[in-house]
This record gives C-alpha cells, structure tokens and sequence, in this order.
C-alpha cells in the first residue's frame, strides 16, 4: 500500500468496512511501535547497566547457502583496567567438550586474542568498555567440503561470570 494522512473529519467520510480495515492497521502500526521501543529499551539496559564481567568469543564457519556452522567457543573473564590481556585459549563445543580437529582428532582448537581495557572518564556510560583483537584461529575441524574454513568469531559481553555463561551454552 499506500500511505497517507487520515484527519477525523475525512476517517468520518469513509465507509464502515474501510474505517474498520484503517483502524485495524493502526493497531498494528502501533503495536509495532511499541515493540520497537521495547527492543530498544531492552538493548539499552542489557548494554549498559550492568557491569561486564565476561567476554566470549563464538568461533563459526560461515555458510553461503545453508546456516552457519559452530567450531567452537570461549568465556574469559573481562580483564580490569590495566594493559592487555593477551593469550591462547582452547575453543570448546556446546556439551564443553574441548574442540578438536586433525586426522585422529589429537589436536585442539585455539584461539588467540588481545582484551585491552579502555580508559575513559569516570562515570561513563562506557565505563569498562574493551578493544579486542583477534589474533589467529588454530586447529578447528574442517566443516567445508570442497574449500577451507572461512571463520568469523563472534564477540559479546556478558554481566555474569564466565562459568554462568558458559553453563547457558550448553
């Protein structure tokens, strides 16, 4: 369709199937408003208002045709002001099983990453905000047939310690 501006004198004009029809899209319009601003408010909350203490990294293989494949994933705790956190952590499935991958299965998935916390000014909204860089994925199980892996990881912050969030993975 198509939309235009309905004063009451002109909604008073139309026919009583064509006022219903008009009202019952407007009750759709504003329940999808409605929604919008409760999505927006719900981000808003779970973004800032709490907190982070974990960070995890969701390893994937993307998939141009079907969805995307899990390779493996990683809570850490988020690190406190201070310089970098760098290392290696093993990836692990669903079930917290470690990932792992080559001719016998002997090898674990990695990855590697830098969390740097950022120094902003007391009382931000962004306060405990983080940079991260992904380094390098290692050793995760070939889910393409006819080509390699082409993975992306995945990072959120969450409020809960890493073992809650790692618990709700499974």
């Amino acid at each position: 369709g198509r939309s235009e501006l309905n004063l009451p004198q002109a909604h008073a004009r139309l026919e009583a199937d064509q006022q219903v029809e008009r009202q019952k899209y407007w009750s759709h319009y504003r329940g999808a408003i409605g929604k919008l601003l409760y999505d927006c408010c719900n981000l808003y909350v779970s973004r800032y208002w709490h907190a982070k203490k974990t960070i995890a990294f969701t390893v994937w293989d993307k998939d141009q045709f079907t969805p995307d494949d899990f390779l493996g994933t990683v809570a850490l705790p988020m690190p406190t002001s201070g310089g970098p956190t760098a290392g290696t952590h093993e990836l692990s499935t669903y079930s917290g099983d470690p990932v792992k991958s080559g001719m016998l299965r002997g090898t674990t998935g990695t990855i590697q990453a830098t969390v740097s916390t950022l120094n902003l000014i007391p009382g931000s909204r962004l306060e405990g905000a983080a940079t991260v860089k992904i380094h390098k994925i290692e050793n995760c199980p070939k889910k393409d047939a006819m080509s390699p892996n082409d993975t992306f990881v995945e990072v959120t912050a969450f409020p809960e310690e890493p073992a809650v969030v790692m618990e709700g993975v499974k």
